[in-house]
């Protein structure tokens, strides 16, 4: 995940980041929903009852360590810009 305070870069790219806490917060959220997803999963496939996931699940606390890059310039290839 990059982020990046270039307007350039944030015209070619509309779904980047603006900030590095912008970033943190997209990888944060989509770790922290794989991880929940696969416990909440397995559980269920191990046919542990609903309220004791929820239980689980409620006491968990997800921690990422990233520090995303910081772009400057961006250039998109040809192939992506013919679809």
């Amino acid at each position: 995940m990059a982020y990046s305070t270039a307007p350039d870069v944030q015209a070619q790219f509309p779904g980047i980041a603006s900030s590095e806490g912008g970033a943190q917060a997209i990888v944060q959220r989509l770790v922290m929903q794989t991880v929940f997803a696969v416990l909440e999963s397995q559980a269920r496939n191990a046919l542990v009852p609903d309220a004791i996931i929820s239980t689980i699940l409620n006491q968990l606390e997800v921690r990422v360590n990233y520090t995303p890059l910081h772009c400057r310039k961006a250039i998109r290839s040809l192939t992506e810009m013919d679809g």
